[in-house]
C-alpha cells in the first residue's frame, strides 16, 4: 500500500513541478511530501466510511436502515425499487424473507398476519417514532424464483375526496375505468 501511495505522489510531485504548481525549493518539495502522506491516511478512512455506508449488514447480522423513506416507513439497505403504481411501491433486495420480518417487527407498529408460508402483512403499519403518521400497509414477500430475495410492497391509503361523490361522478368514474380497461 505504501509503496503505491509513494509512486502516486512522486507523480503528482513531479506534475506539480512541471505544471509550476509548487516545488519552488527543496522545502516546499518535502511540504508537500508530507500532506500528501497524510492525505493518504484520509482516503483509506474515506474507503472505509464508504464501505461502511454500503454495509447491508450489522454487526449482529442484523438488517441497518438506509436513508431511503416511503410513507414514513425508512427501508433497510440493499433494496432497489422494482415498480411503483399510484400510491403504492416494490422494491426488491437480496435478502431473506426472516431477516426482513425481523427488521420490519422492529420498527413498525402494525397488526401482523401472515397470509401465507412465503409472506407477512402489516396492516396499519406507524414507525414507533412517528406514531402520528397516516397508517400503511407493508407486505413483504419471497420473489417468485428467487428463495434468497425479498420484496417490499408499501401501500398508502387512499386519498379520500373532501366531499362525497354525487351519483353522476361515480357512474363517470366507473365508466371512464370501463373504458380504459378495453
Amino acid at each position: 500500500m505504501r509503496n503505491v501511495a509513494a509512486r502516486v505522489l512522486v507523480g503528482l510531485l513531479g506534475t506539480m513541478c512541471v505544471t509550476g504548481a509548487g516545488c519552488s525549493n527543496e522545502a516546499d518539495r518535502a511540504a508537500e511530501v508530507r500532506r500528501q502522506l497524510l492525505r493518504g491516511t484520509n482516503l483509506a478512512e474515506e474507503q472505509h466510511k464508504l464501505i461502511a455506508a454500503k454495509r447491508v449488514l450489522g454487526d449482529h447480522g442484523e438488517l441497518l436502515p438506509s436513508t431511503t423513506v416511503v410513507e414514513g416507513i425508512t427501508l433497510p439497505r440493499g433494496f432497489e425499487p422494482s415498480f411503483t403504481f399510484p400510491r403504492e411501491w416494490h422494491f426488491d433486495g437480496a435478502v431473506p424473507l426472516s431477516k426482513l420480518e425481523s427488521y420490519f417487527r422492529a420498527q413498525v407498529e402494525a397488526a401482523v398476519s401472515r397470509p401465507n408460508p412465503r409472506s407477512v402483512e402489516f396492516a396499519h403499519a406507524v414507525t414507533r417514532d412517528a406514531a402520528h403518521m397516516t397508517p400503511v400497509r407493508v407486505t413483504i414477500l419471497e420473489v417468485p424464483g428467487r428463495s434468497e430475495w425479498s420484496r417490499i410492497q408499501i401501500q398508502a391509503a387512499p386519498v379520500l375526496p373532501s366531499t362525497p361523490l354525487t351519483r353522476e361522478q361515480i357512474e363517470r368514474e366507473l365508466a371512464a375505468r370501463r373504458h380504459d380497461m378495453h
